[in-house]
Parts: structure tokens; sequence; C-alpha cells
């Protein structure tokens, strides 16, 4: 379980990095797309920002495995996190 417990960890860790890149990257299009006339950066932030709802998502649910998980060998320690 230690272990199942330490992958979902290392998947959460990646999968908040992903979703820090493409908010810049949604950021970044946002920008570029008040200059663009052809309305190609606008579509790539609505792009990006469907991607980094797909990632949202996968974050929530690794997170919740993980809780469901601690919870059930019995490691509360860092369930709660006051770094929001």
């Amino acid at each position: 379980m230690a272990a199942a417990i330490k992958q979902l960890k290392q998947l959460i860790e990646e999968l908040q990095r992903q979703l820090s890149e493409l908010q810049a990257q949604v950021s970044r299009e946002s920008h570029m797309s008040a200059k663009d006339t052809t309305g190609a950066s606008s579509m790539a932030a609505m792009t990006l920002g469907g991607e980094a709802t797909g990632i949202e998502s996968a974050l929530q649910v690794a997170r919740s495995e993980l809780v469901q998980m601690m919870i059930a060998s019995g490691e509360t320690t860092g369930l709660i996190s006051d770094s929001a």
C-alpha cells in the first residue's frame, strides 16, 4: 500500500507541474490574442484551457484515491495541506 501511495503522490506532483505549465501557456496565448487578428491565439488558449480542465479532473481523482488509500492504511498525516 505504501508503494501505491508514493506513486499517487508522484503522479499528483507531475499533474500539478503539467497544470502549472499549461496555465502559463494559456496566459501567454490570452495576451497574444489581443494582438492576433486571425484568432489563432484565442483558439490555442481555448484548446489549452480544455487540456488544463482535463488535468484538473485527473488531479481531483488522484487526490481522492490518495486520501482513500491513506485512510485505509491508517496514514492520515499530510491529508490536509495548508499551502492552498
